[in-house]
């Protein structure tokens, strides 16, 4: 009988040692399965947190540094916390009629301590847009080619191309838009409005003064300006009417009071960062046979473009976006064209109006990811 009790207990003792020892195997199983699945939850967030990361600083290039490039490439070891850490690489898109609105985004999130991973691949859209803005109507027989959106105050009539969406409030005849119409009275963008006067003698750079050059009223030909350590920026301003003959290149910003006149051709200017292209306090005037005009960055204009009376032929070239802030186009010419290239990051501005307050403007209105793909 005390035999078989002793039997009894070691059965049971055999038998909780083999339970325990299998709560305890099974115990292990499920916090190394619990910790694998917080270990790829933490690197897949990280990877997501790095696509976040490219939006920010694609939408708001004037808040990285972009060195020689014209947009946000990534970054690398990124820490988040801890061992979680991510890589970003960005390149813009190569296709279509606006490349510069598309980016493909490589986001890689790991854990440094056991070189686990996740990477995301995902293409990010810009959208709306804006290549041209005209707060009025644009009225015109003069061909017009808008890669990207454009928004219209009031009517859009004539022969116009738009290879975008169309935003306009009284209506559409004869414009041929690629994507779609929208009759809209708000579009969530507005002109940023600068003023000559903002730069008749000096500006403000994080809290540093920087002074203007200034260009003569009389007629300019072969123009080579640039920025230079008092002007960083290449603000170059004209008291007046300027008149623009041929070969003039300007590397920085062109600011005219009154008209700016374009009287001969292979005038170029191009913006620095940060900074609009041209700012015209009245009419851009194109008074000569073939004149042209070719601007990289914003160019605003605050009362349209104007045609001379025996001008049918003239070309203007903006890549940035083009503002028009009255009349639209005043004139005709049946050999002329406009066209207008969308790029965010080089119409984007940062304007210091004092050593202590800034505003920043960008012609995008939103950006989406258009595709995701976890790798």
């Amino acid at each position: 009988m005390r035999g078989s009790a002793l039997v009894v207990v070691l059965l049971v003792v055999m038998v909780t040692t083999v339970l325990a020892l299998s709560f305890i195997k099974s115990t292990d199983s499920e916090i190394k399965i619990a910790k694998n699945l917080t270990n790829q939850v933490s690197v897949e967030l990280a990877a997501r947190a790095g696509m976040e990361h490219a939006r920010s600083f694609i939408m708001r290039p004037w808040d990285v540094e972009l060195g020689s490039s014209s947009y946000w490439r990534g970054i690398n070891s990124c820490q988040l916390d801890g061992d979680i850490e991510y890589n970003v690489s960005v390149t813009q898109g190569t296709s279509g009629y606006t490349p510069e609105c598309t980016y493909n985004i490589v986001s890689t999130g790991y854990n440094t301590s056991n070189n686990s991973k996740c990477q995301i691949r995902s293409q990010l859209r810009l959208d709306p847009a804006v290549a041209m803005l005209v707060d009025g109507s644009w009225l015109n027989d003069i061909q017009t080619v808008v890669y990207g959106d454009l928004f219209v105050h009031g009517s859009i009539l004539g022969s116009t191309t738009v290879y975008g969406d169309s935003f306009n409030v009284l209506g559409i005849n004869r414009a041929d838009v690629k994507g779609s119409k929208v009759k809209k009275h708000d579009l969530p963008l507005l002109p940023i409005l600068i003023h000559p006067n903002d730069y008749s003698s000096s500006y403000y750079i994080d809290g540093n003064t920087y002074y203007v050059e200034t260009i003569d009223t009389s007629s300019q030909s072969n123009l080579n300006l640039s920025p230079s350590p008092s002007n960083p920026a290449g603000v170059f301003y004209c008291d007046g009417s300027l008149k623009l003959g041929s070969n003039n290149h300007i590397e920085g910003t062109v600011i005219v009071r009154d008209n700016c006149d374009i009287i001969g051709s292979n005038n170029h200017i191009n913006s620095t960062r940060n900074f609009p292209a041209l700012v015209v306090g009245s009419e851009l005037k194109f008074d000569s046979q073939g004149s042209s005009l070719q601007a990289s960055g914003l160019v605003e204009i605050a009362k349209g473009i104007k045609v001379g009376n025996s001008v049918n032929k003239f070309t203007l070239d903006v890549t940035g976006c083009l503002i028009i802030l009255e009349h639209g186009l005043i004139g005709l010419a049946s050999q002329a064209k406009i066209t207008v290239h969308v790029d965010p990051a080089k119409a984007a501005i940062q304007i210091w109006d004092s050593p202590s307050l800034h505003k920043e403007w960008i012609n995008v209105c939103g950006g989406y990811f258009k595709t995701i793909e976890r790798k």
